[in-house]
């Protein structure tokens, strides 16, 4: 009878092992994620019109955001039992008392705040204030960061096009003096010929950004700034200008002398002999 080779013991601390490890990796993948979020651009597969388009990123100022700020939330209109933070893996849910809920920290991720079994506010992050309300089955709240500290966007672009953020069209470009609420914003370019660019931007709070699209191949250019045309100015002169001539006074034929006689020294031509 032949031997059997050797047997393979997996008792289940060796399973909770790999468990364990699936599970780290699985998170530190995440967080990796959701905390560098690199601008990018992307090229979807399934969109035989889309091009690669990669513009040139300046960024002026701006702020970070503190990952140990808490998270507050009052009720401002309605009714709610309780208010669920979702943070990609992490879940918390807390009970509304007298009209507030908190949350001691909160992951910085793609956090989402729902009163009771309602569609989702977002974006959250730590150090919200949050005055939230359900309004026709949507949680729906101000205060927050994403919105308060805004970033202020300057798009342009080589070749004409026209720009939507998060889906949402926001005119030919160029675009000056756009506020965008942080965290990452979906831009897409549409060119006039039929094809499009996408292109992921991260904002942060209070931050001055400007972002240049070369022209893809081909694209039409972009039109030339309209200038107004110049207006000759109009110089008013003062009034009473220009002066008018001094008035000459009438000079006398006679003298005005004592005794009736002429001035002295004066002349009125040659003197006449009497016979």
């Amino acid at each position: 009878m032949a031997g059997r080779g050797p047997s393979l013991h997996i008792t289940n601390r060796d399973l909770a092992l790999v468990a364990a490890a699936a599970f780290i990796t699985t998170a530190c993948a995440v967080l990796m994620t959701v905390r560098d979020l690199p601008d990018h651009a992307t090229l979807p597969p399934s969109d035989p019109h889309a091009v690669l388009i990669l513009p040139k990123v300046a960024r002026h100022g701006g702020s970070k955001i503190d990952p140990q700020g808490p998270l507050r939330v009052r009720l401002d209109a309605g009714k709610a039992k309780t208010a669920l933070l979702s943070c990609d893996l992490f879940k918390a849910e807390r009970p509304i008392t007298r009209r507030q809920a908190s949350f001691a920290s909160i992951p910085v991720g793609d956090c989402t705040l729902a009163l009771d079994d309602t569609r989702p506010y977002v974006p959250v992050y730590p150090g919200d204030s949050l005055h939230c309300h359900v309004d026709d089955g949507h949680t729906t709240c101000a205060g927050g960061l994403a919105k308060s500290r805004a970033a202020t966007v300057d798009i342009t672009s080589d070749a004409a096009a026209t720009l939507s953020v998060d889906g949402k069209e926001r005119g030919a470009l160029p675009v000056k003096g756009l506020a965008l609420r942080v965290g990452r914003r979906a831009l897409r370019l549409d060119y006039p010929d039929g094809r499009n660019g996408r292109y992921g931007l991260v904002v942060e709070p209070d931050q001055r950004i400007s972002v240049h699209f070369p022209a893809p191949p081909g694209a039409r250019p972009a039109p030339a700034p309209k200038t107004a045309p110049a207006t000759p100015i109009a110089i008013a002169e003062p009034a009473g200008w220009p002066p008018a001539p001094p008035k000459e006074s009438p000079r006398p034929l006679g003298g005005s002398g004592e005794g009736g006689g002429p001035d002295a020294g004066s002349h009125l031509g040659p003197s006449i002999a009497s016979p």
